[in-house]
């Protein structure tokens, strides 16, 4: 018996490579499908070597293909569901949009009747204008049973739209947890299955998109953290503390840095927190390792001069802010998962990684100061990211306000980790898995 064939969209990298090759759920899932890649080309060599050694065709596209702008309506949508969120205090992602500030002209533009009338008219809108035909050709040509989305792009909107019109099942693989946060519209009105992490997500997505009720949720956890259970390092830490030239037997507090631009002067607090460090402690017993964001190069703080309890680990990305295009090499997610073995606690604003480390039951402490020690107003906002503000009032991550708290809790932290990223045992992707072969 044939297996059926099921196209997934690929658009930005990173996060895609993590999830789908990294974690290899895209060979599990090609163990039971065609897996037929769909993206935009961006011409980049690094993240066509990774898809195309999974042994899976690629389908091209050019972006000029979904250039579409989006619809007054869409736009007058958006006004919209802005308002209602800062009515709701739902708090958006700050990376994105600055939150609205309540006022009497949010209140009436962000009401529940506005927000329900522009959301039903923008997603009649997008069932009709996205429908590609360039789309509706390759689906056919290559007999598409499934398409899995993960975002809410004019790629995706076309591939959403173009699969209704002739009958392929679209599904919604959650890409990030601060995906609702940052554009909180799901332009889908019917989807076969929504691939959720966990049960309050699904509570958020049902909150800010009621219209998704009609759609099946299936609570997987996230594919891309399937590599941390049973995780085990390919390199010892004595092979990190030589490379890195770190004492074997301190505790290693792994800084992972924001993207650029988002914060002033974050190295500047990277170093100003070590020195605090070496006030109290050696570095053979606290020791900082600053591992850089994908956005920034791998010549960016080479020249410094470092405390010495302090270093830069070595930068395996590539970035194209033009092309919006980020690709880590299979040798750097090797050693960030080493890294996340290794390393006693997680240093850093408020981010994505957090996750990471609480699926180890690791320490994460997240800095709201800046490179002066005094409390920033833009690092203070991300604390109250509506993805992340919930991981304070559970007390599953530390909020540190100044170099002296810092140094004053250390050792020992203890925090209430008992957080899962995961829903239970079994990997996200075999959840996955399963609920689209139940559909065929």
């Amino acid at each position: 018996m044939s297996k059926p064939n099921i196209a997934i969209l690929l658009e930005f990298g990173f996060h895609e490579i993590k999830k789908y090759v990294h974690s290899g759920f895209a060979a599990k899932l090609g163990e039971e499908f065609n897996v037929i890649w769909f993206a935009i080309d961006k011409g980049s060599k690094d993240f066509h070597d990774n898809f195309s050694a999974t042994g899976f065709p690629i389908v091209y596209f050019n972006a000029s293909d979904f250039s579409q702008s989006s619809s007054k309506t869409e736009q007058y949508n958006q006004i919209v569901r802005r308002c209602w969120m800062a009515n709701s205090s739902v708090g958006a992602f700050h990376n994105s949009s600055k939150v609205r500030v309540k006022s009497l002209k949010t209140k009436i533009i962000g009401n529940s009747i506005f927000k329900g009338i522009f959301e039903r008219l923008a997603l009649r809108e997008i069932s009709k204008l996205y429908v590609n035909e360039k789309l509706v050709v390759e689906f056919k040509a290559r007999e598409i049973e499934h398409v899995i989305l993960s975002s809410n792009s004019s790629f995706s909107k076309a591939a959403y739209a173009s699969a209704k019109k002739i009958g392929i099942a679209p599904h919604l693989l959650v890409n990030s947890w601060k995906d609702i946060f940052t554009d909180n519209f799901i332009p889908y009105a019917d989807l076969s299955t929504i691939f959720i992490w966990s049960d309050k997500m699904k509570e958020d997505y049902l909150h800010q998109a009621p219209y998704l009720r009609h759609s099946k949720f299936v609570i997987t956890g996230n594919p891309t953290f399937d590599v941390l259970k049973d995780l085990n390092p390919k390199f010892d830490r004595r092979f990190y503390a030589e490379k890195y030239n770190l004492a074997e037997e301190a505790n290693w507090l792994l800084y992972t840095m924001m993207p650029v631009g988002l914060t002033k002067d974050e190295i500047e607090t990277i170093q100003l927190t070590a020195n605090a460090l070496l006030t109290t402690y050696s570095k053979e017993e606290y020791a900082i390792l600053v591992r850089k964001n994908p956005t920034h190069t791998k010549e960016e703080f080479t020249e410094l001069s470092l405390p010495e309890n302090l270093k830069i680990a070595e930068h395996f990305c590539t970035f194209d802010a033009e092309k919006d295009m980020i690709v880590q090499s299979p040798e750097g997610e090797r050693e960030w998962l080493d890294l996340l073995y290794h390393c006693s606690m997680n240093l850093s604003v408020p981010s994505t990684v957090t996750l990471e480390f609480l699926a180890l039951n690791k320490v994460v402490l997240n800095i709201a100061y800046n490179n002066v020690n005094q409390l920033d107003l833009r690092i203070q906002q991300f604390f109250e990211a509506g993805f992340y503000r919930p991981l304070f009032k559970s007390k599953q991550a530390i909020r540190i306000e100044s170099k002296e708290e810092l140094v004053s809790l250390l050792p020992p932290i203890k925090t209430d980790q008992n957080f899962s990223t995961q829903t239970n045992e079994i990997l996200a992707s075999e959840i996955i898995i399963a609920s689209l072969k139940d559909q065929d």
